[in-house]
């Protein structure tokens, strides 16, 4: 039989399959009881050393429309197991690339790759190469790896998750959500930053309108693509130390600092509220006329209400979080921090707010840089911002 990697996504393995009515065998290689019998334990060990699931199916003679074979392939498409000594990076790469897009080794929160009916669609856009350094490429995968650690998964019967309680509010997330993650989006080594932007817009344009869709960062600049594969019209909150509005200049250069002087330039955004801001410019910088900065101080004067008022009512919402929005004392993961900045109260508070009152389509996390933060404290964060603000706008839309 196929060796497995111990590590943490056999533990997600074991929770997912739980909800399989096998007889409870004891599997030494994972060394954990779970509700798998032993004849799907043989296929799903195949699985983990395999590029393609039929191929597995026809070599041991099962039924590809059954619903046994249902039921693993679905363990496979969420990625929840690799080979050891097989690093998940390549692994995912060697499997079945679609287009501009490959698979994750695994889905955020245990999800599988199929958007049909999803609540919430997740896809990684592990870009950054124009910030002022790199790192951020790392924060999808290090974002996903850490969903591994909550309870529940995605129930292989139904494709439903099961949902966890975070008692830091006593609400029940996710339950009996449909989750998709497409996975992330390919770049090349060496690539144009006009290629790979023209890439992102196109799996923007092919990421379905109905589901909530979370995007993985990756620098900031990844935002205007996404938006401008999508459909009008839109509003921007943007949490954020800065307002992204630099000069585009004579080279016309397309970086993560004047990202949101061209999301102003398309024509189906309305409006752009950055929140948090505390950076300076010359004084005679104004803004571009759709873009309303909220500064730290007149935020802490105005709060929730005055956000709210700067976003036009009706208007579908993007909510862009760059994560130097929050106070780096507290989230030290990003690359650009300024002194200051929202609490993780206030972020959430606001989130929540906004959440109830308008119709967020869309939420972008980017500028995250795990590797600045040797604790991990930063991904946690951010992860729990996604999380709650995610299970809110799933929840409100019933």
């Amino acid at each position: 039989m196929t060796g497995f990697d111990r590590a943490r996504p056999l533990r997600r393995a074991a929770r997912l399959v739980r909800a399989h009515d096998g007889g409870g065998v004891r599997h030494a290689d994972l060394g954990v009881a779970v509700d798998l019998d032993a004849d799907a334990w043989s296929l799903v060990a195949a699985f983990a050393g395999e590029a393609a699931p039929l191929a597995v199916a026809l070599r041991l003679g099962l039924d590809a429309g059954s619903p046994f074979f249902a039921r693993v392939e679905a363990l496979y498409d969420a990625c929840v197991l690799v080979p050891v000594g097989v690093d998940e990076g390549v692994w995912a790469r060697s499997r079945r690339a679609e287009g501009d897009r490959y698979p994750v080794a695994f889905g955020f929160l245990g999800a599988g790759s199929h958007p049909e009916d999803a609540d919430l669609v997740v896809v990684g856009a592990p870009w950054d190469l124009t910030g002022v350094r790199t790192g951020a490429r790392a924060a999808p995968s290090a974002i996903r790896d850490l969903t591994s650690l909550y309870p529940g998964g995605a129930d292989p019967l139904t494709g439903r998750h099961l949902g966890f309680h975070d008692l830091a509010d006593g609400a029940r997330r996710f339950v009996g959500a449909r989750i998709a993650d497409l996975g992330d989006i390919r770049f090349g080594r060496g690539e144009a930053a006009v290629d790979a932007y023209d890439r992102i817009a196109r799996v923007a344009d092919s990421v379905p309108d109905g589901p909530l869709q979370l995007w993985l960062g990756g620098d900031h600049a990844i935002t205007e693509p996404i938006l401008r594969g999508r459909r009008g019209p839109l509003a921007v909150l943007q949490i954020d130390a800065h307002t992204d509005c630099s000069d585009l200049g004579p080279d016309d250069i397309h970086d993560h600092g004047s990202v949101m002087t061209r999301v102003a330039a398309l024509p189906h955004v309305v409006a752009i509220v950055p929140v948090g801001v505390r950076e300076v410019r010359p004084p005679w910088w104004e803004p571009p006329a759709k873009v309303s900065p909220v500064g730290m101080r007149t935020f802490a004067r105005e709060g929730a209400a005055g956000v709210l008022a700067r976003l036009p009512k009706g208007v579908p919402v993007h909510l862009s979080i760059d994560v130097d929005g929050l106070d780096p004392s507290v989230l030290r993961g990003t690359a650009t921090p300024v002194a200051g900045g929202l609490s993780v109260d206030a972020v959430a508070a606001l989130l929540a707010e906004v959440a109830a009152a308008r119709h967020i389509v869309s939420v972008d996390l980017v500028e995250l840089v795990p590797e600045l933060d040797p604790v991990n404290l930063s991904v946690h964060i951010a992860l729990d911002l996604v999380l709650a603000v995610c299970d809110a706008v799933i929840s409100r839309r019933g």
